[in-house]
């Protein structure tokens, strides 16, 4: 049992944000404590605190509407049960773990991830929940 970090990332264009086909499903580790799950385990400086989900954030762009019963084909995307939030990926780049390369490797993947999805659609944003 543990905490894990689930996500979705979204490309701004013109003046609405889209979704991109990255979606995070992180496991347990330093990233989630990172990201702002507490923990004393790992002795990290969270990123930012939680803000809930952006006002202008819609999940049911992920969910096509489906005739009753017909759920075969659904399309789900999971943000977790708890503390959702979201991060520009300016905020995401600029971030420092305060720790040692050992205990950061996962948020090192995870940056480089980050800095790669900007370089392939510009201004990016991760919106993401615990669970």
């Amino acid at each position: 049992m543990g905490i894990d970090v689930f996500g979705v990332f979204q490309r701004r264009v013109a003046d609405k944000w889209e979704f991109v086909s990255a979606f995070y499903d992180g496991q347990r580790g330093p990233l989630r404590v990172w990201l702002g799950w507490e923990s004393y385990y790992w002795p990290l400086n969270p990123l930012a605190p939680t803000l809930g989900l952006p006002p202008d954030f819609d999940l049911t762009e992920l969910v096509p509407p489906q005739e009753e019963g017909d759920w075969e084909d659904e399309i789900c995307v999971y943000l977790g049960d708890h503390k959702r939030s979201w991060l520009s990926a300016d905020e995401i780049l600029a971030g420092d773990p305060g720790c040692d390369p050992g205990i950061s490797g996962e948020i090192f993947k995870f940056k480089n991830l980050v800095r790669q999805l900007c370089e392939r659609h510009g201004q990016i944003r991760f919106i993401f929940g615990f669970s």
